[in-house]
């Protein structure tokens, strides 16, 4: 049997942690008269410097939602219900629109799953790099232009030169990435949120730009990865934090939490993924689908799927102290040995 004790935060004892993200709510507004729908539900954890950081879960976790709401975007209909999100001793939640800009896109860079929707398509790739760090006071007009087209060559667009004069609509799908990926670091952002980066890319470019974080990681920048397919993150991620019903399951050094996962959810996830050389190992998918905001169950959520729930998974469970850094939401860590 393992000793465990309730785990109050994700605290990994770092003392040069540049975001410190505690029980973040956010709730969205269905109806006049009901309930609010909790996306985030009371999630925490740290982000160190020149760390990657790996959320992970279903579509519906409330993964996105979480890191969007730390930089104010959030839906018309959603509201941030509660937590602090301290970002260099700063608390970006308690931050005005104005103030909060001033970190958004300068300090912390974003980048969004649809480069062909974040990207503008009726401005050339030099109008939106330079009009960025000019927002940002960074710099003059000619310098801007400079950085732009240094940074466009860094991320491997060839010709940048060329390409800063084209419009999004004009490039492929990877090299619309890579020009997204180039206008979030062309700030020298302390952190870079990356959205489902490789989601609808092929295996090619997705290597590519999974190449790219490393080399944005190895010269300092912390990144915070979102993303479903824990192969993506297994190689960038120093840690992982995974997500379900809107909150964190289990939180783990990635290396201790691909040989030691303990929430049932987490190595559900563990056994649904195949990597290259898994010839001998049977895909086992989850069972079920994810719960609707409408109709979570109580306790834990994963409960209706969890083929070991027992009557006592009816009562809330918190996240449980394995090991140093290792958490996990489930009772029966307490069993596994």
């Amino acid at each position: 049997m393992t000793d465990t004790a309730v785990a109050t935060g994700p605290d990994t004892g770092a003392t040069d942690t540049l975001l410190r993200v505690r029980d973040l709510k956010v709730h969205f507004r269905a109806s006049k008269k009901g309930p609010p729908l909790k996306a985030v539900d009371g999630i925490s954890y740290d982000l160190a410097e020149g760390e990657a950081l790996a959320i992970v879960g279903e579509s519906g976790s409330g993964k996105s939602v979480g890191v969007r709401a730390l930089l104010g975007l959030v839906a018309d209909n959603g509201r941030i219900a509660g937590g602090t999100a301290h970002f260099e001793g700063q608390d970006l939640l308690s931050m005005n629109r104005s103030r909060l800009q001033r970190y958004r896109g300068k300090q912390i860079g974003m980048v969004f799953q649809d480069a062909m929707q974040a990207l503008n398509p009726t401005l050339t790739l030099e109008k939106q790099l330079v009009e960025h760090q000019l927002w940002h006071r960074l710099c003059d007009r000619h310098t801007a232009v400079e950085r732009s087209i240094e940074m466009l060559g860094k991320m491997g667009i060839p010709q940048p030169e060329r390409r800063i004069k084209a419009y999004p609509f004009e490039l492929s799908g990877g090299l619309r990435q890579r020009a997204m990926i180039a206008m979030a670091m062309v700030t020298n952002p302390t952190v870079l949120i990356a959205d489902e980066p490789t989601t609808a890319v092929d295996v090619t470019l997705q290597r590519q730009i999974l190449d790219l974080l490393a080399e944005i990681k190895r010269e300092g920048t912390a990144i915070i990865m979102i993303t479903h397919d824990l192969g993506v993150a297994r190689d960038l991620c120093d840690r992982v934090a995974v997500m379900y019903g809107g909150k964190i399951v289990e939180h783990a050094a990635m290396g201790n939490f691909l040989t030691e996962a303990r929430h049932p959810y987490a190595r559900g996830l563990l056994n649904s993924t195949i990597e290259v050389g898994d010839l001998d190992r049977e895909l086992s998918p989850i069972k079920g689908t994810p719960p609707s905001l409408r109709d979570v169950p109580t306790g834990c959520p994963f409960r209706p799927r969890c083929p070991l729930a027992e009557d006592k998974c009816k009562e809330p469970q918190e996240l449980l102290q394995i090991a140093d850094g290792h958490t996990a939401a489930c009772w029966k860590v307490v069993d596994h040995d």
